[in-house]
C-alpha cells in the first residue's frame, strides 16, 4: 500500500513548498489555457473577445464549484490520514469522485439549456451571443471530466503528493495549447472550426486529465477503489463531503459571481470596456498563480496537522503564506509597471482595449497581497473542516466590499474608479481575514491546552 507523506513534522516552509512548488507549474499550464484561448480568439476580433469575456465568470463559477467539492473530499481525507485512518480515506476519495461528477454533470446540462437567458442577463449583445452559442455547449460537455481531475488531485495533495497533480495538469495544458490553434485555424489538414475549435481543444485536454487521474489514483496511489459502495455508505460519505464542500464551493464561486456582476456593471460602457476587463482579469489570474498554489497546499497541510492536534503549525504556515503573498504582489507591481502594456497587447489588438486593461493591472496590483491572504486563510479553514469560515472570508471580500464598492464607483465616477474600488476591496478583505483567522486559531490552541 502506498505510504502517505507526513505533513505534521519537519520544517513548515519545506512542507508547504513541497506541495505548492509543483503546483506552480501545473497552474501555469492550466491558466495558460485561458490565456491561449484569449490570444487566439482575440485574433477573431473584439466581438468574439467580448463573448469570451462573458463566458469567463461562468467558467470560473464551475471551476470554483469543482474546487469546493475537491476541498470537501480533501478535507476529510487529509484529517483521517493525519489521524492514521488511511483505509477510510480510500472510500471517501472514491465516493467523492462519483458525487462530484454527478453534481457537475447535472449542472452542466442545466447550463447548456440556459445559455440564451443566462448570457442575455449578463448583458451580452446579440453579436456576442452568436459566438457564445458556438463555444459553450462543448465547454459544458467537458466539465464532468475536469471535476474528476480536480477532486482527484485534491485527494493526492491530501496524501502529501503535490508532484503528480502538477504533472497531469501540465500534460493537459500542453494538449490544449497544442490543439487550440490547429482546430481553430484549420491547420495540418483539420477543418477551420473557429471558436468551436477552441472549445473542442478544451474538451480533449480535459478527457486526458480525467483518464490519467483515475489511473494514478487507482493503480499507483491506491486511493481509489472500483468496488461499488452500498447506498448507505455512499450517502454517509456524500453528507460529510457536502458539509464541507457546499460552503467551500459557495466561497470559491463568490469570486466569479462578483466578476460576473461587475462585468454586467461595466457592460453599460460598451464592448471595449468589457473586453478590457476580461483581458485584465485573465492576466491577473495568471499572475496570482503562486497564491493559488499556496492555497492548494495550505488546505491539506492544515488538515493533516488539525487531525494530529498541531494547531501551532497551522498558524505558522499561514504566516509563511502571508509573506509569500506580499512578495508576489511586489513582483507584480514591477512587472505590470514595466511590461503591462506589452502583456495586454498580447491579447488585445485594439489600443483602447489595451489601455483600459493596463489601467486595471497597474491599480489592482498594489492590493493583490490582500487577495492572497483571503484565498490562503479560506483554504486553511476548508482544510480543517471549518468551511463556513472560508465562506465568510469570501463573502466579506465579494458581497460586502467588491460588488457594492464597484457599483458605487460606477454610479458616481468612472471606469478607473471601479478599478480603484477593486484594489481597496483586496486590501481591506486581506486585513480582516488575517486578523479573524489568526485570532480564531489562537483561541482553539488555548482550548486544546486547557
Amino acid at each position: 500500500m502506498a505510504k502517505p507523506s507526513d505533513l505534521t513534522n519537519g520544517a513548515i516552509s519545506l512542507g508547504i513548498v513541497r506541495l505548492a512548488g509543483p503546483m506552480v507549474f501545473g497552474l501555469v499550464a492550466v491558466l495558460s489555457q485561458n490565456l491561449v484561448d484569449t490570444y487566439f480568439v482575440g485574433q477573431l476580433g473584439t466581438v468574439p473577445l467580448a463573448a469570451l469575456s462573458f463566458t469567463f465568470p461562468v467558467a470560473l463559477t464551475f471551476t470554483s464549484l469543482s474546487i469546493g467539492l475537491s476541498a470537501g473530499a480533501s478535507s476529510l481525507v487529509s484529517r483521517v490520514i493525519g489521524s492514521g485512518r488511511r483505509e477510510q480515506a480510500r472510500a471517501w476519495v472514491t465516493n467523492g469522485l462519483v458525487l462530484s461528477a454527478m453534481i457537475v454533470g447535472v449542472l452542466s446540462f442545466v447550463g447548456w439549456l440556459t445559455i440564451e437567458p443566462l448570457f442575455s442577463l449578463l448583458g451580452a449583445s446579440d453579436s456576442a451571443l452568436e459566438y457564445i452559442h458556438r463555444y459553450m455547449p462543448l465547454w459544458y460537455l467537458s466539465m464532468p471530466f475536469l471535476v474528476v481531475g480536480i477532486v482527484g488531485h485534491g485527494a493526492m495533495r491530501a496524501d502529501g503528493d503535490g508532484k503528480w497533480p502538477a504533472v497531469f495538469m501540465v500534460i493537459s495544458g500542453l494538449i490544449n495549447i497544442g490543439l487550440t490553434p490547429v482546430l481553430m485555424q484549420g491547420l495540418a489538414g483539420f477543418p477551420r472550426l473557429g471558436i468551436e475549435g477552441v472549445a473542442l481543444a478544451t474538451l480533449i485536454a480535459r478527457v486526458a486529465l480525467f483518464v490519467s487521474t483515475v489511473i494514478m489514483l487507482h493503480y499507483f496511489l491506491e486511493l481509489m477503489t472500483l468496488k461499488r459502495s452500498s447506498f448507505d455508505a455512499f450517502s454517509n460519505s456524500a453528507r460529510r463531503i457536502l458539509r464541507v464542500a457546499v460552503p467551500a464551493g459557495a466561497g470559491n464561486m463568490a469570486n466569479p459571481i462578483g466578476i460576473a456582476i461587475v462585468t454586467a456593471i461595466l457592460a453599460a460602457n460598451g464592448d471595449v470596456v468589457v473586453a478590457a476587463f476580461g483581458v485584465a482579469t485573465r492576466i491577473e489570474a495568471f499572475a496570482c498563480l503562486p497564491m493559488l498554489a499556496l492555497s492548494s497546499a495550505i488546505g491539506p497541510f492544515a488538515g493533516q496537522n488539525w487531525g494530529a492536534g498541531k494547531i501551532g503549525r497551522i498558524k505558522r504556515a499561514l504566516h509563511f503564506c502571508f509573506l509569500i503573498s506580499a512578495i508576489n504582489a511586489a513582483v507584480l507591481i514591477l512587472l505590470f509597471f514595466f511590461a503591462g502594456d506589452w502583456l495586454a497587447g498580447l491579447f488585445a489588438s485594439e489600443e483602447a482595449v489595451r489601455e483600459k486593461a493596463v489601467s486595471y493591472l497597474l491599480l489592482v496590483s498594489f492590493s493583490l497581497w490582500g487577495y492572497g491572504i483571503v484565498v490562503t486563510t479560506a483554504a486553511a479553514m476548508n482544510g480543517i473542516g471549518r468551511s463556513e469560515m472560508g465562506l465568510a472570508f469570501y463573502a466579506i471580500r465579494m458581497l460586502v466590499l467588491y460588488v457594492p464598492l464597484a457599483y458605487l464607483a460606477s454610479v458616481f465616477a468612472d471606469t478607473r474608479a471601479v478599478f480603484i474600488a477593486i484594489a481597496v476591496t483586496n486590501a481591506l478583505a486581506g486585513l480582516i481575514c488575517a486578523f479573524w483567522a489568526l485570532r480564531w486559531l489562537e483561541q482553539q490552541g488555548r482550548q486544546a491546552v486547557n
